[in-house]
């Protein structure tokens, strides 16, 4: 089984900007929605690579 991040076709390098349209400040900020996320949320990434702004889906499956 491949991770939630391989499937929505995350990067190497990729920063991400706002999970769901809401701002992530931080890497503080981050890890605080990835522990109150359940397995099965669905989560629209916008994300930053490069130059470029983009927009990934991602399902949240169970930690291994």
């Amino acid at each position: 089984d491949e991770s939630a991040a391989v499937e929505a076709e995350m990067a190497t390098g990729d920063v991400i900007t706002a999970i769901n349209e809401e701002p992530v400040a931080d890497f503080t900020a981050l890890t605080e929605r990835l522990t109150a996320a359940k397995a099965g949320d669905e989560w629209s990434l916008s994300v930053t690579r490069g130059d470029e702004s983009l927009t990934l889906k991602v399902k949240l499956g169970q930690p291994k």
